[in-house]
């Protein structure tokens, strides 16, 4: 008697019904949309924490280099790892008292869920109303006086050449409310706003 050898491929024993095959692509797909959503959600709060962040604007006090309301995107590496330069623009939570007090009235739970979600994946900026965004002007030590004889800050006897943001003519020099004579401190910055009226 002679064996008889087939030389068709056996079947996996692991093939399913086509029915069970069917049914498994929904969920495969809604698997693959709920990976792709966090994974986005991840990178989202990754790149808003150590990479950029958003802003919006709440006053005049940049205006006309920036207007109330702009919304700006914030480096945030420099500050980890390059430091600040006299004339940057920096963002910085509120002290206490720079900002007039706002009343925001309680959200129902859906809203204030969403807003939540939306600020830690950084679509909106939640915090922005207690930020200010100002010109840095003295660094640790520097001493910063309001005014010369021609009206100018001088930082360490050196005047500041602000023409480049605060858009004055050749003879004009910014108006000046306050005369200030400051060292700044260790661990301090003196910062101003371009719009000095």
């Amino acid at each position: 008697m002679k064996d008889s050898m087939s030389t068709e491929p056996a079947s996996p024993s692991t093939d399913l019904p086509a029915r069970a095959k069917a049914g498994r692509g929904p969920w495969l797909f809604l698997r693959d949309i709920l990976v792709i959503l966090l994974v986005a959600i991840l990178v989202s709060f990754l790149v808003k924490t150590f990479l950029v962040r958003s802003f919006y604007i709440p006053s005049g006090s940049m205006e006309n280099t920036l207007q109330e309301q702009d919304r700006i995107l914030v480096d945030e590496l420099t500050p980890r790892f390059g430091g600040y330069d006299r004339g940057d623009v920096v963002v910085f939570r509120d002290p206490g008292g720079w900002l007039p007090a706002t009343y925001e009235p309680p959200q129902p739970p859906l809203a204030a869920a969403v807003d939540w979600i939306t600020s830690l994946v950084g679509l909106t900026a939640s915090d922005s109303e207690d930020h200010l965004v100002k010109r840095l002007i003295g660094l640790p030590g520097d001493h910063v006086v309001c005014c010369n004889a021609l009206g100018q800050t001088t930082v360490n006897g050196v005047p500041l050449d602000e023409a480049d943001y605060l858009k004055l003519g050749a003879s004009q020099s910014a108006p000046r409310v306050l005369e200030y004579d400051v060292t700044v401190p260790e661990d301090s910055v003196w910062v101003m706003g371009d719009n000095r009226d």
